[in-house]
């Protein structure tokens, strides 16, 4: 099961109106169905930060600031640690860092202070920072939700491009 697909369904369903439930129901079904290879979760992690951004953008309200956050985040995370080091985090962090694991100090980005699971994610620390762009997404959604409603927030999208990954 793809944990950045999950969460975002669970994050809406927690948000969002009663009457979503069905369209939700068909989403966790498809977010079940995913695998949890680490590329594409980076990828659907990708997905929501973009979304996050574009949405922000077009809303020309304080919702900016958190879609310039996330930017910042997708081009920090992107080129410091995918572009980078790719996928072989283990053995550049034992190099790096002797003695830690990537879990140490990928953990440590994102506040986390173990090395079993990400704050509220049910995750590793590893998949914190993609679940951090999920998060960044709901936030953005809540946000142009409160000004406009929920019908403003093109969240079926969101879901449906994370999906597709």
């Amino acid at each position: 099961m793809s944990l950045v697909a999950e969460h975002l369904v669970r994050l809406l369903r927690e948000r969002l109106p009663a009457d979503a439930s069905a369209d939700l129901n068909a989403y966790a079904a498809r977010a079940a169905a995913l695998d949890d290879d680490r590329s594409a979760e980076v990828k659907r992690a990708y997905v929501c930060a973009r979304w996050a951004v574009d949405v922000a953008a077009g809303a020309h309200s304080p919702v900016v600031g958190v879609a310039v956050r996330a930017g910042e985040a997708v081009k920090e995370f992107g080129e410091a640690v995918w572009a980078e080091l790719g996928a072989d985090v283990e053995n550049i962090v034992a190099r790096l860092f002797p003695g830690k694991t990537g879990a140490q100090i990928l953990g440590t980005w994102v506040g986390v202070g173990g090395t079993e699971q990400a704050p509220g994610t049910g995750a590793s620390p590893l998949v914190g920072p993609e679940i951090a762009w999920v998060l960044e997404a709901v936030e953005v959604a809540e946000r142009v939700a409160e000004r406009g409603g929920w019908d403003a927030v093109p969240w079926r999208r969101l879901v449906d491009d994370v999906l597709s990954e």
